[in-house]
């Protein structure tokens, strides 16, 4: 009893202009002008922008290049190749235009080395080819096609890729061949594709060591105009 008693007392002594009615506040439809009213004058303090420390700024490229991570001189690069593919019902031809690259700040020991698998045990039709993008003997990365010209039933593939930065190490997957033979004990990794000592024993693989003839298929390398044409003629 003594409890109600003084709980009584307690809300009796509540003043009285707790009963006022004043407006919901939802701030979700509320103005500055509401809020002032409300609240009477309000200065808000916007604080200073603080720069950010987020390290040097990352070069940019012109459209249609791309930056060589890892160049001593933040160089871009412009890489190009095609490959033009027909068939008619007596011959199969396939035109390629080899990698070429054009570096922005180009340094003197800053270059492409071509690569070719096309040996008798690759599949009639079926070549394999690698540009390798050094400075110096530093790897940076690469441009590869790999191609298998139509057969019989008429299907054929084509991939065309430029893997730079952490990507460059896509050409074990891709291109297998070409990193087969460089991992030993005093190994420098993929730079090894840089060396010349490491070139020298892939010079099977040379663009220029290529036969003439191979899997029914003739050969013709073009130096001057940097292309590679194969042709078959279709027997019915």
């Amino acid at each position: 009893m003594s409890t109600l008693i003084a709980l009584l007392i307690l809300i009796n002594s509540v003043p009285v202009f707790a009963e006022m009615h004043l407006p919901d506040f939802n701030l979700d439809t509320m103005t500055l002008s509401d809020f002032i009213t409300l609240h009477g004058d309000v200065t808000i303090h916007i604080p200073p922008p603080v720069r950010a420390d987020i390290g040097p700024s990352r070069p940019s490229c012109a459209r249609g290049k791309h930056l060589l991570y890892g160049h001593p001189s933040n160089s871009c690069i412009r890489v190009e190749s095609a490959v033009q593919i027909a068939v008619t019902e007596t011959r199969t031809r396939a035109d390629i235009r080899l990698p070429e690259i054009e570096f922005e700040n180009k340094l003197p020991y800053d270059r492409i080395v071509i690569f070719i698998n096309a040996e008798d045990k690759t599949p009639p039709g079926h070549i394999s080819l690698v540009g390798i993008i050094c400075s110096g003997r530093s790897y940076l990365g690469y441009s590869g096609i790999s191609l298998s010209l139509p057969d019989k039933s008429g299907d054929f593939s084509l991939s065309d890729n430029l893997s730079l930065g952490k990507g460059k190490v896509s050409v074990t997957v891709t291109h297998p061949w070409i990193t087969a033979g460089l991992y030993t004990e005093t190994s420098p990794g993929l730079n090894g594709l840089c060396f010349w000592p490491y070139q020298v024993t892939m010079s099977r693989y040379d663009i220029g060591s290529l036969p003439h003839k191979i899997n029914g298929f003739k050969l013709n390398y073009d130096k001057t105009r940097n292309t590679l044409n194969m042709s078959r003629q279709n027997i019915k």
